[in-house]
């Protein structure tokens, strides 16, 4: 997939896939690889195909409705997380997936957060998790324990070598919301120093003005 052969990526995915269906890592990288193929439409209609006959197995059923999702079907997308979690309660792919869908719904911001926090007693060092659990507990406005969550999610991004913009705007957003400006500015700027596109943090570190960022805050992320 890194290289761009994205063809034999898929077939490799494809064999992980069918001999662990459980695995959350195949789901991310076939998801990822469909996208990068422009493949999301043509998948989609595969693994309904696979559905409607009654051989799809749960972990497709999980990429199915991340399917759902981005086409925006959310009330398909779900159904199909929950019934997986009807068959195995303790499928983490499908809990993390079902809880973000379910982050932005007022009325079940607490199934949500409960969803996520499940996950990660089930995988600790996913900083995937660890964000989702944060952002639900800062819609919940519980920006402190927010905050400890995004800074364990940044530092097992490092671990990973990766710096998911997100994860700083999210950080920024709690810290902002506890007057902590000079910590936010610094936050957001590190989001848009990653990604100079994110429109989000872009907007969001304009609201703060002139706010200089804090040498604290710019050594903590």
């Amino acid at each position: 997939s890194q290289l761009g052969q994205l063809d034999r990526a898929e077939a490799d995915a494809l064999r992980a896939f069918e001999a662990m269906p459980e695995l959350a890592d195949a789901v991310d990288l076939l998801f990822v690889i469909y996208q990068a193929e422009g493949k999301l439409d043509e998948a989609r209609r595969s693994f309904e195909e696979a559905e409607s006959v009654g051989v799809l197995h749960k972990g497709a059923r999980v990429l199915l409705g991340r399917l759902y999702a981005a086409a925006g079907d959310e009330d398909k997308a779900q159904a199909m997380y929950e019934k997986v979690l009807a068959e195995d309660p303790s499928m983490v792919s499908a809990e993390v997936d079902l809880a973000r869908l379910l982050a932005d719904r007022d009325d079940q911001v607490d199934r949500a957060l409960k969803l996520a926090e499940d996950a990660q007693r089930a995988r600790p060092d996913d900083p995937v998790i660890a964000d989702v659990v944060g952002y639900l507990y800062q819609r919940k406005g519980r920006h402190e324990v927010a905050l400890q969550q995004f800074r364990y999610a940044i530092d097992l991004s490092k671990q990973l070598d990766i710096a998911p913009p997100v994860l700083y705007f999210h950080m920024g957003v709690s810290l902002a919301a506890l007057d902590r400006k000079p910590e936010a500015a610094a936050a957001f700027d590190r989001a848009i120093a990653i990604d100079p596109t994110y429109k989000d943090a872009k907007e969001a570190r304009s609201q703060l003005g002139a706010t200089k960022p804090a040498a604290e805050a710019k050594s903590s992320s």
